[in-house]
């Protein structure tokens, strides 16, 4: 909530603007008063909300427009006063005031300030509200900027207080957010608000707000409880107006029943109660939630972050209750139900991430579009790696209660994995780069079970989890594309390449050129050593009528660089082998394709490499590869699968 608000008064001569502060400063009416006040600052102290409040008295002589114009700029709400016994003051309200607001592209709430109802009879005259109501009607159809119409009197003291604190009010619980007066009911961003927060305080999930967390949500809220009596009021409202939905059988308060009362608190004025639970609960006056100081997570150049076993298991009980025909998938309208309180829907980012996100989808037949668990923590596990700021921020929309960096965890950073020759990443980041053509793409396509397109989709990226042996891990595959390499050099920075796990140089066996593009990039990868020390797997695409004269090559080079020799797939018939399960390995034992990852060269074949891993891996009582699986693998050329 602001803790300042800006009142500039604003209307034509003779209207009665500056008598109207004068008489909210005296309660007295005085005849004559200065042309324009000085700005009147009404301390903290003083105020209902608490809050400073200035208020600025405006010339309404055409020829001081300018200084009008300065003044309405700082305004945080207009009050535009006419007078109620004037034609000619009444018709500038729609016929030059409120456009001209428009014109100056104001965003501010107006409160329309009819002044001098003594001379029509008062409060009192019987006539006066159809009468106020036939002008007011169409002013407020066509000009929704008019939060609140008054009539008041500086004469007699009439209404005076009123017209301030309706001004105040429409800054500190604006209207504009919450409520659409044209439809007469809450807006969308809104009634989602109000939504999530049944939902979290729907602690035993069933749907209803029984007495104890009614009374728990009032408490949290306002700080005091409800009475019996007056529980059984509030329900008697909802019954009554909502007989049919606002009441659970068992009679608790539904969803329904709460958005019902928050929609007939603001039609009788009392926009502050619904405005005081949405700041509890962390809405700002634009409907959005926001992170904290405390939620920045610190994330080194050489740390990845994902998702905690608390965040997982946050993940799954909400995938399971919004699972409601409990066939283990999401559908889509499962999925509109799950990410329904976020206001840009599923895996939102603040910054657009390009290129698509790929994930496993079901192959039952009748259920395209349905979502499997493992491929919704996947996602998950793109969305978190992609920007664990947003992902943060969704986890609060999806009403995450805990501190929200407890739902994440930042990996030991990759130097300090080296030190100690483990990889404790539960997520590996693979980075493919090579030459145009589609092999990327369709590798990246290949790790979910989407068929091969034969054409580059740039920054396209999938993710799966992965098992070989006892070990499984989360890929995240994604796509480097051509216009980031074009020339063969290597543009990624140390900074990007300190998070990448492996590196897959993909190549056409059928093209020299792009067999040497590939190895073009794998030079320049190693020419960044001692600083960036990744292992690099060559994969290369082949096909039925394939020669040996490129893979030969490729075989003799990567031989001489004590590396795995390049990986044959054949994306147009789908057939990966153990690719997958090969990168998880090379992933967890990178010394394998990188001999220099832990600082020094690895001496001996590549069958004293696997001998020493798996020497390793049963000296800490972990089954990974065996020393024949590695050496059958990284030592021999394999034909296509």
């Amino acid at each position: 909530m602001k803790d300042s608000v800006r009142i500039v008064v604003v209307g034509d001569e003779k209207v009665g603007k500056t008598s109207i502060i004068e008489v909210l400063i005296t309660e007295t009416f005085e005849e004559d008063v200065l042309p324009v006040l000085p700005v009147l600052v009404v301390p903290k102290e003083v105020t209902p909300e608490s809050v400073h409040v200035s208020i600025v008295d405006t010339p309404g002589a055409p020829s001081q427009s300018s200084k009008v114009e300065e003044e309405l700029g700082q305004a945080d709400v207009v009050v535009l006063v006419y007078t109620v016994d004037s034609e000619e003051s009444t018709e500038r309200i729609p016929s030059h005031w409120l456009p001209k607001f428009r014109s100056m592209n104001l965003k501010v709430p107006v409160i329309l300030v009819g002044n001098k109802i003594d001379k029509r009879g008062g409060i009192s005259d019987p006539n006066a509200a159809a009468k106020m109501e036939a002008f007011i009607k169409p002013i407020m159809d066509d000009f929704r900027e008019v939060d609140v119409c008054i009539e008041c009197s500086a004469k007699t003291v009439s209404n005076i207080s009123e017209v301030f604190y309706f001004a105040q009010k429409a800054v500190l619980y604006p209207t504009g957010p919450v409520y659409d007066v044209e439809t007469q009911s809450l807006k969308p961003p809104a009634s989602a608000a109000l939504r999530r927060i049944f939902k979290i305080c729907d602690k035993d999930g069933d749907g209803g707000l029984n007495d104890k967390e009614l009374n728990d949500f009032q408490f949290t809220c306002f700080n005091v409880h409800l009475k019996p009596a007056e529980l059984d009021g509030v329900k008697k409202v909802v019954k009554e107006s909502r007989p049919r939905n606002g009441l659970n059988a068992d009679g608790s308060l539904s969803a329904e029943g709460f958005i019902f009362l928050h929609t007939l608190f603001v039609q009788k004025g009392r926009l502050e109660t619904t405005w005081i639970v949405l700041r509890k609960f962390g809405y700002n006056d634009e409907m959005r939630l926001s992170l904290g100081p405390s939620d920045e997570l610190a994330v080194g150049t050489d740390q990845s972050v994902e998702l905690s076993a608390k965040g997982k298991g946050f993940i799954k009980d909400l995938f399971s209750a919004h699972d409601k025909d409990k066939d283990g998938m999401l559908s889509p309208s499962d999925l509109k139900s799950f990410f329904g309180e976020c206001p840009e829907g599923a895996f939102a980012h603040v910054n657009e991430i390009r290129g698509r996100r790929l994930t496993e989808s079901c192959d039952e037949e009748g259920k395209p579009d349905h979502m499997t668990l493992n491929g919704f923590m996947a996602r998950w596990a793109m969305f978190v790696m992609d920007c664990p700021q947003d992902a943060m921020l969704t986890l609060l929309y999806l009403g995450y209660q805990d501190p929200l960096p407890s739902a994440l965890t930042v990996t030991k950073s990759r130097k300090r994995d080296r030190y100690a020759r483990v990889v404790s990443r539960n997520v590996l980041n693979i980075a493919l780069l090579g030459s145009e053509g589609g092999l990327k793409t369709d590798v990246i396509r290949g790790l979910v079970d989407m068929g091969a397109e034969g054409k580059d989709e740039p920054y396209v990226a999938s993710a799966a989890e992965v098992e070989s042996e006892s070990e499984k891990k989360t890929l995240v595959m994604h796509y480097v594309p051509e216009s980031d390499n074009d020339d063969g050099s290597l543009v990624l920075s140390n900074e990007r390449l300190e998070k990448i796990d492996v590196v897959c140089l993909v190549f056409d066996a059928e093209s020299e050129a792009s067999y040497e593009k590939c190895r073009v990039l794998y030079e320049a990868l190693q020419n960044r050593k001692p600083d960036i020390r990744i292992p690099v797997v060559f994969v290369a695409g082949v096909g039925p009528g394939t020669g040996s004269g490129v893979l030969d090559e490729a075989d003799r080079f990567c031989e001489e660089q004590m590396i795995p020799v390049p990986v044959r797939v054949d994306v147009k018939e789908a057939e990966f082998g153990n690719l997958y399960e090969d990168l998880l390995g090379v992933g967890l034992y990178p010394q394998v394709a990188c001999p220099d990852y832990y600082g020094r060269e690895e001496e001996g074949s590549a069958m004293s490499t696997a001998l020493k891993v798996a020497a390793g891996a049963v000296a800490v009582g972990v089954v990974a590869y065996g020393a024949k699986r590695l050496y059958d693998y990284y030592s021999s050329p394999r034909a296509s699968s």
